[in-house]
């Protein structure tokens, strides 16, 4: 049986496509997309590899030291409606994909500056 949670969010996320006006990807948005999920996992990555390191988290949604699986599924939902906005809205989806990359990127290089500012 699903959990009650997911299938809340399986059926919002339907209600969602359901209203969208479906228009299949340019070549630049599948690149924008594939650069969007690649910085959100460099976040997660230089999350935990700070974490390991004794930093602490700084987004108050996560906490002080949350777990790999917890970082991964904000960062998994965060994408997700990224990705949803950008289809019911196809018009604007490359900007959406754009900020959802500087939005990995920065914290990235954040979590690195604060990794080699610590030192082993």
């Amino acid at each position: 049986m699903m959990p009650k949670k997911t299938f809340i969010i399986l059926i919002l996320t339907l209600l969602l496509l359901g209203c969208s006006s479906y228009r299949p990807h340019t070549k630049t948005e599948k690149y924008w997309l594939a650069a969007m999920i690649s910085a959100q996992a460099a976040d997660v990555a230089t999350t935990q590899y700070g974490l390991h390191r004794g930093l602490h988290e700084a987004n108050p949604i996560l906490g002080k030291d949350p777990s790999l699986g917890k970082t991964i599924g904000i960062k998994a939902l965060s994408v997700g409606v990224i990705y949803l906005m950008g289809q019911i809205d196809p018009k604007r989806r490359k900007i959406y994909y754009q900020i959802g990359t500087v939005g990995g990127l920065a914290p990235a290089a954040w979590n690195w500056y604060q990794i080699e500012r610590k030192g082993d």
